[in-house]
């Protein structure tokens, strides 16, 4: 038998299902590990929080914990770095509720791309209770969500209210340097020292945006917790 006949027969002894089900635990295994590294870069990276989302998740019964452990990686990680747009282009990838309440198929879209990937959805935004969702930004583990028919977008030392109409002129002109709940009445913001920057129309589509300043706390994802009462 010559050698080019040997490797035929060796070449057609191969198991394709064997060989199949090796390709398979490869892959389980590689993804297992990927989000394994994926948590373990957000555990080195993530060091802070805005205060309104831990107020608000408190609020809305909604445990971050578990949320977190709903991030995935997105698919072309770690060969490509994570993009973080920045926070007012996030802001702009969402739209309010349409005067008949309904959310359009492109804005539901535009949602799922800001934050479906690296972050987690909470709640959609068509749901009636109001949008939020969950996403790192560099640092900080920013949010959005629907606050009293508005829209809160925080991902940094400042935060964004945008509201779903226009609003008097006399509230507009004497924000500026105000305390934040002096100017907007909802639980969120009772009591807490942040002080409005400017109150500005979105140039996409003219409604009123107040920006604020908001204080960072400590945080640490909390994966290590979680494996930790997962092992017990």
């Amino acid at each position: 038998m010559t050698g080019a006949s040997k490797r035929d027969v060796e070449v057609r002894d191969v198991n394709a299902s064997s060989v199949a089900l090796r390709i398979a635990g490869f892959l389980v295994r590689t993804e297992l590990d990927r989000l394994h590294l994926f948590r373990m870069h957000l555990e080195a990276t993530v060091r802070k929080v805005s205060p309104l989302l831990l107020e608000l998740a408190t609020l809305e019964g909604v445990s971050l914990s578990d949320a977190v452990t709903l991030i995935r990686p997105p698919q072309d990680w770690p060969w490509r770095p994570i993009h973080d747009s920045q926070p007012v282009l996030v802001r702009r990838a969402q739209r309010l509720r349409h005067g008949n309440g309904k959310i359009g198929r492109s804005e539901a879209q535009h949602f799922d791309r800001a934050f479906a990937a690296p972050g987690v959805v909470i709640r959609a935004v068509d749901d009636p209770r109001g949008r939020f969702a969950i996403r790192h930004f560099g640092p900080v583990l920013g949010f959005t969500a629907e606050v009293g028919g508005c829209l809160l977008t925080a991902f940094g030392g400042s935060a964004m209210l945008k509201f779903p109409g226009p609003l008097p002129e006399i509230v507009t002109s004497a924000a500026a340097g105000r305390s934040l709940d002096q100017v907007v009445d909802h639980p969120v913001f009772a009591g807490r020292d942040y002080t409005v920057l400017r109150i500005m129309p979105d140039s996409a589509d003219g409604l009123p945006v107040l920006t604020f300043r908001a204080t960072l706390v400590p945080f640490v994802m909390p994966y290590a917790t979680i494996s930790e009462r997962a092992a017990a």
